[in-house]
């Protein structure tokens, strides 16, 4: 599981980093702040997220937040901006939360069933 959510995050920040940065760079170029704006914060995102992707195998919990905060991010950016795509861009990092979070979720469970396996175990040798 935290193969894939690294894998599916750094595939969305790479998609999301170049999307931005062309957005960007039409801002610059033609002098339009706005689309300037939106591919700063476009590329925030990316980069949120691609640090939340490699931040999934030290400590998911980290990552959960780092991604949630992606995604506020391009919650702000598309609302600030009016931009319909960042705003939708937004649900990658949402997603990739809730699969951090069940992931996470899923680890403390097995941990507990293993520990209360051990001990029933450790208890049935001593009779």
């Amino acid at each position: 599981m935290k193969l894939m959510t690294a894998f599916l995050s750094v595939l969305f920040a790479t998609y999301v980093g170049i999307e931005s940065y062309l957005i960007a760079t039409v801002g610059v170029v033609n002098r339009i702040p706005q689309l300037v704006g939106d591919g700063g914060g476009g590329l925030l995102t990316a980069l949120l997220c691609a640090t939340a992707g490699v931040m999934v195998w030290l400590s998911p919990l980290a990552s959960a937040l780092t991604f949630l905060l992606a995604a506020l991010v391009s919650l702000l950016a598309g609302v600030i901006y009016q931009d319909h795509v960042t705003l939708l861009w937004a649900l990658g990092p949402a997603v990739l939360t809730l699969v951090n979070v069940l992931t996470l979720w899923r680890m403390r469970r097995h941990r507990s069933d293993s520990a209360r396996e051990s001990a029933r175990l450790s208890n049935h040798s001593v009779v």
